[in-house]
């Protein structure tokens, strides 16, 4: 084959032949490349070798929150911090299978939708939720989720250690160190730390209570006298003698009951 130098071209790409052969000044065709406004000829320079990672480790590829995504069965660490190894696990976990393919990878409703192919020839859609990592002396609320510094395909969500406590309720006695919890779960319980009167209990309506730790909250019972929750009323609208000032500056402060987050 004659090699023919290339110059600065003035006809680009044609396919007519004149007699003597091609011209030096017009191309037959061009792949990967571009002519310049001197009429030169540029590689495209559309894809280039960027990172390496394991081979064979890794599956597919995607582009989420400006970072590449890569996908793998096992932990795989990348020394490129331009990307990222999301571990994907197969739905059995007794399954020696490993990931073979990534059909497809996208973005959905803001979060990676991830169709996995594994060497048993099942093949599972995923769609991957995002979570922060694992921090040390951090407080966790019941239901959050966590994932470890050192991903493993692994997500844990927190729970609860012990049972719940006695939920909020209006005219029920109280005690130093008895535990309650709001009606609507905060993910905190409370501890009575002090009570006043001869009878303490809880007020008529549900207090605001706390949402940090070690926050305090407190609980006026105005009307000394318990009753039965289920209790009516009598339809005297008097007020009764025995019910003390709400405020502290009647006869009598109301009661109330201070709890302590733990």
């Amino acid at each position: 084959m004659r090699v023919v130098v290339l110059g600065p071209l003035k006809t680009g790409i044609t396919r007519l032949r004149d007699k003597g052969g091609a011209s030096p000044q017009s191309l037959y065709d061009l792949v990967n490349g571009y002519l310049t406004d001197q009429g030169t000829v540029k590689s495209r320079g559309a894809f280039r070798w960027e990172a390496n990672l394991p081979p064979g480790a890794t599956k597919g590829l995607m582009l989420y929150r400006g970072k590449f995504m890569v996908f793998s069965s096992e932990p795989v660490v990348s020394s490129d911090p331009a990307y990222t190894v999301e571990i994907l696990k197969h739905p059995d976990p007794e399954s020696l299978a490993t990931l073979v393919d990534i059909p497809f990878a996208a973005p959905f409703l803001g979060y990676p939708y991830v169709v996995a192919a594994w060497s048993d020839g099942l093949i599972k859609h995923y769609w991957l939720q995002t979570a922060e990592a694992w921090q040390a002396d951090h407080v966790y609320r019941d239901g959050q989720v966590v994932l470890p510094t050192m991903p493993n395909g692994y997500a844990f969500r927190a729970t609860r250690l012990g049972g719940a406590a006695q939920p909020w309720a209006p005219n029920v006695a109280r005690a130093v160190n008895d535990k309650v919890e709001p009606t609507t779960s905060s993910g905190y319980e409370h501890t009575v730390i002090e009570v006043y009167g001869d009878n303490p209990r809880s007020a008529a309506t549900e207090p605001t209570c706390a949402t940090t730790e070690g926050g305090i909250t407190y609980e006026d019972a105005d009307d000394l006298t318990p009753q039965s929750p289920d209790a009516g009323g009598s339809g005297d609208t008097n007020v009764p003698p025995e019910v003390r000032d709400r405020y502290g500056s009647g006869p009598g402060g109301g009661e109330r009951f201070n709890t302590v987050i733990e």
